[in-house]
């Protein structure tokens, strides 16, 4: 360590290394600027972070999730309160890729800090997302993205987000009834099944899809949610492919509701052991 007038420096690295963590912190340089002003500048080397490990943690899943954190951030700089930061972190997870970009806090030293960052994902095998989890399978290739994200006291304040799968050579598109029923009630409304009623439900289990595509934000505690595909002045959130498909469309796209009604309607369907079918 050295020190200057407005100046401290900690010459030290600050490494971390476990069966969870690698991680390598840079030298901690601090800059004391009269009056009462204060500057931190340090960064950070990701070596590797079990994903698996810290989400298993928190969330209860079906199955142990496999997934690795990497990336370098060589800039993270505290200034008039607020951290922001150059560099990407990469999770290599569900055999895809998702790098998050531009990591900042406001008010770092305050209760009421708001984290950000955005998020770009590609190549999800959305087999291996679904399964993990209690909301019905689906099989194919998500991409997407998660921008603008500010997170306060745990939870969301604003983002625009866009999930829609891709196709892949070799890798089938199918979504079963109950990813069907908890899709249409994100969306605010039922199946649609087009005539073909609820014993559908007995004689097929999946059907198949040409494309899945929702595109929802929140600001100001009001959420959009839309699809992303229009066909004959429809808009969609999942498109069927062929005669036994399913569409489910989004019928009311104008309708904004409160995130909190939002959160509501995400607890229903985790609460929800067999799904709705409206004919």
């Amino acid at each position: 360590m050295y020190a200057l007038p407005n100046l401290i420096r900690f010459n030290d690295h600050v490494i971390v290394k476990n069966d969870t963590f690698d991680l390598n912190m840079k030298p901690i340089e601090i800059l004391f600027q009269p009056p009462k002003r204060m500057e931190l500048e340090t960064g950070l080397q990701v070596n590797k972070v079990n994903l698996g490990k810290i989400i298993s943690t928190f969330v209860s899943l079906n199955k142990p999730l496999e997934g690795y954190l990497t990336g370098n951030l060589p800039l993270i700089k505290i200034e008039n309160g607020n951290l922001r930061s150059r560099g990407s972190l990469t999770a290599k997870i569900f055999h895809g890729t998702v790098k998050i970009t531009h990591l900042t806090v406001e008010n770092v030293f305050s209760a009421n800090r708001i984290f950000g960052a955005e998020i770009d994902f590609s190549d999800l095998n959305l087999e291996e997302l679904t399964t993990i989890t209690n909301f019905g399978k689906i099989t194919g290739v998500l991409e997407g993205y998660i921008h603008n994200l500010k997170i306060a006291y745990g939870q969301p304040v604003s983002f625009d987000a866009l999930f829609q799968t891709v196709k892949k050579k070799g890798i089938s598109q199918k979504i079963n009834v109950k990813a069907v029923d908890n899709i249409a009630q994100l969306g605010g409304s039922g199946s649609s099944f087009q005539g073909l009623g609820k014993l559908v439900t007995v004689f097929f289990k999946e059907f198949p899809y040409e494309q899945i595509g929702i595109r929802c934000k929140l600001n100001n505690d009001v959420f959009t949610i839309r699809g992303t595909v229009i066909s004959d002045h429809t808009e969609y959130l999942v498109k069927r492919s062929g005669f036994t498909g399913i569409n489910v469309i989004n019928r009311n796209p104008n309708n904004n509701i409160s995130f909190k009604d939002m959160i509501k309607r995400l607890k229903r369907i985790t609460k929800t052991s067999k799904p709705v079918v409206n004919p």
